[in-house]
C-alpha cells in the first residue's frame, strides 16, 4: 500500500502561477487478509452450521455454502462472536463447502474455503463384549468367571469409533476401534455379578445403541487367601 500526493498548479500565458492544488490518494494492490475463526467440526452431526470470520481491514464479505458438487451461491454476509453467520436445515448428510469472499475499499479480493462433512447416522451397535479367555479363571475359559484385578474385553465395532465399556450401566473405560475391533481393560470393579455392555461414538459424535449384554462374575477370594497366608 502506497500513499501519494499529487500537486497541480496552472500557469497562464503571462507566466502567472496559480495557488497549487493537491490531492492525496492511496495506491493499494494488496488483498485483505481474512480468516474463518469459528466453523463446524469436521465431521459434525449438527444440522445447523455457524461461522465467524474476520479481516485485517474494512471489507465487504460474501458467503456461499454448497452441497456436494453444487455451484457456489454467494450472498452478502457478516458475523461477530455474538452473532455468527448461520446456515440451518442443511440438505442432508454429505460434504459441504463454505466459501468466504472479501473485497476491500480498493477493490482487492481474497477468498477462504472450508470443507466439512455432515454425518447424522449413528454407527451400528458394537458386538457384545467378550471376556478375554486369559482372564476367564473359572472351570472353563468361557464361563465368564474371573479373578482378574483388571480384566479386559474385546469385540467388533466400526473402525475409528470410540467404544465405551459400561459396567452395570456406568462407563468404566474406552478405546478407539481399529480394523473393526476393540479391546478395553477395566479396573477397580467390585466383586460380584455384573452386566457388561458397550456403545460406540463415531467421529461426528453420533452414539450407537447399546450392545448385547455379557454377564460376568468377579471373585478374588484367591487374592485375599494369598494375602492372609503371607
Amino acid at each position: 500500500m502506497t500513499t501519494t500526493t499529487l500537486n497541480v498548479l496552472a500557469v497562464d500565458a503571462a507566466g502567472n502561477r496559480s495557488e497549487p492544488a493537491s490531492h492525496t490518494y492511496t495506491f493499494d494492490l494488496e488483498p485483505p487478509v481474512i480468516s474463518i475463526d469459528t466453523k463446524p467440526a469436521n465431521p459434525t452431526n449438527n444440522t445447523t452450521s455457524h461461522f465467524v470470520f474476520s479481516a485485517s481491514e474494512g471489507v465487504t464479505f460474501e458467503c456461499s455454502l454448497s452441497f456436494g458438487r453444487a455451484a457456489d451461491q454467494f450472498v452478502p454476509c457478516e458475523s461477530s462472536a455474538e452473532t455468527p453467520w448461520e446456515y440451518s436445515l442443511l440438505s442432508g448428510d454429505g460434504s459441504y463447502t463454505f466459501k468466504l469472499r472479501a473485497t476491500d475499499v480498493a477493490g482487492n479480493k481474497n477468498q477462504a474455503t472450508y470443507q466439512y462433512d455432515l454425518d447424522t447416522v449413528a454407527p451400528d451397535a458394537p458386538s457384545a463384549p467378550d471376556l478375554n479367555p486369559a482372564h476367564d479363571s473359572g472351570a472353563s475359559d468361557s464361563d465368564n468367571l474371573t479373578n482378574a484385578v483388571a480384566p479386559s474385553f474385546s469385540g467388533a465395532a466400526e473402525t475409528g469409533s470410540t467404544v465405551t465399556l459400561l459396567v452395570d450401566g456406568v462407563a468404566q473405560g474406552s478405546s478407539v476401534a481399529t480394523d473393526g475391533k476393540y479391546s478395553i481393560t477395566i479396573n477397580d470393579v467390585a466383586e460380584g455379578s455384573h452386566t457388561i455392555t458397550a456403545r460406540a461414538t463415531d467421529k461426528a459424535g453420533n452414539v450407537s445403541a447399546p450392545s448385547g449384554e455379557l454377564a460376568i462374575t468377579i471373585d478374588r477370594a484367591w487374592a485375599r487367601e494369598i494375602a492372609t497366608l503371607s
